[in-house]
């Protein structure tokens, strides 16, 4: 919020950047601990990747910043689609370097978040948020304007309700990723299918953005946040009743991880509209860590539940998060264009 977009962009590669190299020399020293650090900071990469989208709405025009957002999430859909290609090449990389196969993976990230950190440190001298505010001078921050992003939600309800649609819809969504290549392999599909069926899944999150940003433009973020969600609730119905049917199976996996886009620009493009834009940045990333928190949680809750109760009082809690979705959705003003 102070520094701009640029310094909060760089620092989170550059986390990203040494978390890689912890886990590369955790991998050489069979170390948990190290492991574990490490991927706390590749984390942050992670973060700084979900903040790139909102500081591609902070010079968008009001009637783009659906599209805005689309871009960057299209844009990841390259790097989702490139990291599992690059896997094999990686691992061999490695085993020449003298390094356990699997570390391959973190030698590329690490060279990603390099190449990202100087791309971002060369490439957005002009800050977009600064050069936002320039536009919007009456708007500049100032010591009496800072409050807390937990304030400012208070303050600003509508942006309250993007936050927890958001949240809810990526628990449900992680949820289920973390426990469908089990269920595919308990149902005895080989690894190739399995592999095919989550790149078919992540197509759906990412591959459509460009469509989706444009209907939320056309149609308002309420309309396309809602539609995310029953997208989403359709998708858990199916899983829950294909098993053994891969086919019924990858199709509620599309279905979750196309609603899952939809609700994450409509959210991007409500949260956004509904603040001023000084007080924009904090709650983009509270957004973003109550949204990590809470999927982080559902995750880890996911594989308790499926160990002792089954896959489907795991899809019956999915459905019941995903109503808090449809919910919050509802309550998002269908146009908030107080704030440009």
């Amino acid at each position: 919020n102070t520094y701009g977009r640029r310094v909060g962009l760089v620092a989170g590669y550059l986390a990203c950047l040494l978390g890689s190299l912890l886990c590369v020399f955790a991998g050489a020293e069979s170390s948990l601990i190290l492991l574990t650090v490490g991927m706390v900071f590749v984390g942050a990469g992670l973060a700084a990747t979900w903040q790139a989208r909102f500081a591609a709405i902070d010079l968008a025009d009001e009637r783009y910043r659906g599209r805005a957002v689309s871009v960057v999430m299209w844009a990841t859909a390259a790097g989702a689609a490139a990291g599992p290609a690059v896997a094999g090449p990686a691992g061999a990389v490695a085993e020449m370097l003298g390094l356990p196969r699997l570390t391959g993976g973190f030698l590329v990230a690490a060279l990603g978040a390099l190449a990202a950190a100087i791309w971002v440190a060369l490439g957005m001298r002009t800050d977009p948020l600064l050069l936002a505010r320039q536009f919007n001078p009456t708007r500049s921050p100032s010591p009496r304007q800072h409050r807390s992003a937990l304030a400012v939600v208070r303050a600003h309800p509508q942006a309250a309700y993007g936050i927890l649609a958001i949240a809810s819809a990526h628990a449900a969504m992680l949820a289920v990723m973390v426990i469908a290549p089990l269920q595919m392999e308990r149902d005895h599909n080989g690894l190739e299918m399995i592999g095919a069926v989550i790149g078919l899944h992540i197509a759906g999150m990412y591959a459509l953005s460009p469509l989706v940003g444009w209907c939320t433009d056309r149609a308002g973020p309420r309309v396309v946040t809602l539609t995310g969600a029953v997208m989403m609730l359709t998708g858990v119905v199916t899983i829950w009743a294909s098993p053994p049917l891969l086919a019924l199976f990858a199709t509620g996996l599309f279905l979750i991880g196309l609603g899952w886009s939809c609700v994450m620009i409509g959210t991007s493009t409500a949260i956004t509209t509904a603040l001023p834009l000084d007080e924009r940045p904090a709650v983009q990333g509270l957004s973003d860590l109550v949204m990590g928190g809470v999927g982080g949680v559902a995750g880890a809750v996911a594989g308790v539940v499926v160990g002792r109760w089954g896959f489907q009082p795991l899809s019956i809690a999915e459905a019941t998060t995903l109503g808090i979705t449809v919910l919050a959705a509802l309550a998002i003003q269908r146009r908030n264009t107080h704030f440009s």
